[in-house]
């Protein structure tokens, strides 16, 4: 595991859009509704060391567990009692890509961004997209520096976080419906502990 002190945007950032670099191990409970707009509840437990890790995420419409063992991954809708059983393709130790110029993580093509995205060692999509590596909400969000800051420090679930506050990009926000946000950021691993987006009346989205 690396360290790397968040002192300033630059390291934030880079903390951030690489968190899987800053720890090994991480459980918890998330509930979110930017998953398809859904009221969500995403519960999970990553060991990337040994490979096994462990996802259930529940909606009014949705229930799916992911259980990554034996270099492979199952996946379960418990809706309908599918499943299918794929080989292990991610690995924490396959990952060679702590990209140390993040700049070049993000080239433009007839005007349009391309973000180049690390391979996912924690083998869990919807628990990484929000929370644990927020490649996508970091690029979103924060790629353009000069509309967010860190606005102070804070203990939230018992852990030492960075607070960020900001606006978003006008097209990036009208997608979403957000046009401010905050985002609590735990220290040590750029782990996103907590998110709230507001439209441009001043409420709450997104969370």
């Amino acid at each position: 595991v690396k360290r790397l002190d968040i002192v300033d945007e630059d390291s934030c950032y880079h903390k951030m859009l690489n968190s899987v670099d800053y720890y090994n191990y991480a459980s918890g409970k998330i509930d979110t509704n930017m998953l398809n707009g859904e009221e969500c509840t995403i519960v999970y437990d990553v060991d990337m060391i040994d490979n096994v890790d462990y996802q259930r995420v529940t909606t009014p419409s949705f229930d799916e567990e992911v259980s990554v063992h034996n270099n492979s991954v199952e996946i379960t809708n418990n809706l309908t009692g599918e499943k299918t059983v794929n080989p292990l393709q991610f690995t924490k130790s396959q990952e060679t890509g702590n990209y140390d110029n993040d700049r070049t993580r993000i080239t433009t093509t007839g005007g349009i961004p391309t973000y180049r995205y690390r391979m996912n060692p924690t083998n869990l999509h919807y628990a990484s997209t929000v929370s644990i590596f927020p490649q996508e909400m970091v690029f979103g969000f924060l790629s353009n520096k000069d509309l967010w800051s860190i606005t102070g420090n804070d203990t939230y679930l018992d852990r030492d976080a960075v607070v960020i506050e900001g606006t978003t990009e006008a097209d990036y926000g009208a997608k979403l419906n957000i046009a401010a946000f905050k985002m609590v950021t735990d220290a040590e691993t750029g782990i996103m502990l907590k998110f709230e987006g507001y439209d441009q009346y001043g409420n709450l989205t997104s969370y």
